[in-house]
């Protein structure tokens, strides 16, 4: 079991307090802080899907043009230090549990969420380590999300699609109108949306506010790899992040070279996303069991993950909020999948199994299940198992963890546990090498 302070300890229980849609709180918390307009410059990526991504490549190659650059993801996969990064690496323990007490102690007696502590700490960091550019993942919606408490001269838009319908609307204009509440005027304005309801919507509030709205297509010349880089989504997001990228002069920043551009596109490391993990066989001289992890989290994610496995055969361990499209999701990467297999997601949000599988058997044509287990670790071992079978080794078969990043957190963290693979995705560089 690793250490656990007091301090993330006291941040891990204010997950019970839930979500919050109110920006006064979070405005008087930089306040006390005197964070609430800080000295760097502010790039939010707001979006359905592809958001952590497209932050991801967008900092990449700001840092590689010499800018220092802050970059706040959310959510995490094991530590909450992952989504708080300067120059590709996570915040230390023990400044983390710096800044995290002084927020907590600026807080006083005022309930604050979780993710309005992780934004207040971020931005709180990079004030003091006095980055020139913060790149800022939007969390829910826009218009009263935490992270637009920090006005932002760069906005950059992944494609917007039916997600939290619940709480932003339930068209994807509706949604669309909450995600441009992070427009300010006079801003930079990226958009991967070239027709539809939300390019309309995103068009008309720029307008109105005098800001400037650039629209990105796909370019020819982004390098392709073999890995998650490569897949047309993951070269959307990367087409939005170095169309961005192209015009920071317009915010006094130095543009990344050609050369720049194509080094990072072929080197970023984004876990958890299309991440390949080989496993050890049971048995001697067997080969290497292949597990692919992706948060595939709402129905366009699982549409592009299933199109990212071009025919692939895969075996699926699913888990999923209950408070997403759990049947679309299940339907969209069950269909293809040889077998599947049923686990619940580590979370007080998470599907049952019992309504999983209600889910599974009323698709058309029903979806079966080959085990369900609620604990992910039993889970994963059934289906690693299931790889050993001569039918599944010998077509190459894969095992796809899917459904949620909560899940491929959980399962990335047993698989390090056990067989000392993947990487902790705290350690990981995701570019650079420059302050932790």
């Amino acid at each position: 079991m690793r250490h656990t302070t007091s301090v993330q300890a006291r941040l891990a229980a204010l997950e019970l307090f839930g979500m919050r849609f109110d920006l006064e709180p979070m405005q008087r918390l930089l306040r006390e802080l005197d964070c609430e307009h800080p000295h760097f410059a502010t790039a939010h990526v707001a979006g359905t899907n592809g958001k952590g991504s497209t932050a991801v490549f967008f900092s990449a190659l700001a840092a590689a043009a010499g800018t220092r650059v802050g970059l706040y993801t959310s959510p995490h996969l094991e530590t909450p230090r992952e989504r708080l990064r300067i120059d590709g690496l996570s915040i230390s323990e023990a400044r983390f549990d710096d800044v995290v007490g002084r927020v907590l102690a600026a807080a006083g007696d005022e309930s604050i969420t979780y993710f309005e502590a992780l934004t207040a700490a971020a931005v709180l960091w990079f004030s003091e380590e006095k980055v020139e550019l913060a790149v800022l993942e939007v969390g829910l919606g826009g218009r009263l999300d935490a992270t637009n408490a920090v006005s932002g001269q760069l906005v950059l838009f992944t494609p917007i699609d039916l997600d939290h319908t619940a709480i932003l609307g339930e068209t994807v204009a509706e949604i669309a109108l909450e995600k441009a509440g992070v427009l300010r005027p006079g801003a930079l304005v990226w958009s991967a949306q070239t027709k539809g309801p939300a390019a309309e919507v995103l068009e008309a509030e720029a307008r109105r506010l005098g800001a400037s709205l650039r629209v990105t297509r796909r370019s020819p010349n982004l390098p392709q790899g073999t890995d998650w880089r490569s897949t047309s989504y993951q070269l959307r997001n990367a087409d939005l992040a170095v169309a961005a990228a192209s015009q920071l002069d317009r915010l006094g920043f130095p543009r990344p070279s050609p050369e720049q551009i194509a080094a990072v596109l072929t080197s970023v490391r984004w876990p958890g996303r299309l991440e390949r993990v080989e496993i050890p066989g049971q048995a001697p001289g067997s080969r290497p069991r292949e597990v692919i992890l992706d948060g595939a989290h709402n129905p366009a994610a699982a549409r592009a993950l299933v199109e990212a496995m071009s025919g692939r055969e895969y075996d699926l361990l699913f888990g999923a909020l209950g408070d997403k499209d759990v049947a679309s999701i299940l339907a969209i990467l069950g269909a293809r999948a040889h077998r599947v297999w049923l686990t619940q997601v580590p979370n007080k949000r998470a599907a049952t199994l019992d309504e999983m599988s209600t889910l599974a058997a009323s698709t058309e044509p029903p979806i079966s299940i080959a085990g369900r287990c609620s604990d992910p670790a039993q889970a994963f071992d059934l289906a690693l198992a299931a790889l050993e079978d001569p039918e599944a080794s010998d077509s190459g078969r894969c095992l796809l963890v899917a459904g949620s990043l909560f899940l491929v957190g959980a399962i990335r963290e047993i698989s390090t546990d056990r067989f000392g693979r993947p990487e902790r995705a705290v350690d990981v560089a995701i570019y650079g090498s420059g302050a932790g």
